[in-house]
């Protein structure tokens, strides 16, 4: 296993675990009968950081394969 393909690994694992959390969040509100409205919410926003996580994982992915190790050299 490359050097490069490790560092994509840790990011990855992360992001996946983020998103489970998020999706066990809105579950848990399903499972202890809340109220619609606010499975509704957290529904939305569970999705819209889902797909955040995963925008900034691709991001991290391209820049990794780029060779830019540290994207706070960039500011």
């Amino acid at each position: 296993m490359s050097l490069q393909s490790k560092k994509i690994i840790t990011p990855t694992i992360i992001v996946f675990i983020m998103s489970l959390y998020y999706i066990l969040l809105t579950m848990s509100f399903i499972f202890f009968n809340m109220p619609l409205l606010v499975i509704i919410i957290m529904s939305i926003f569970s999705i819209i950081i889902t797909i955040l996580l995963f925008y900034v994982l691709i991001q991290r992915i391209q820049e990794i394969k780029k060779g830019e190790e540290d994207d706070l050299s960039e500011y």
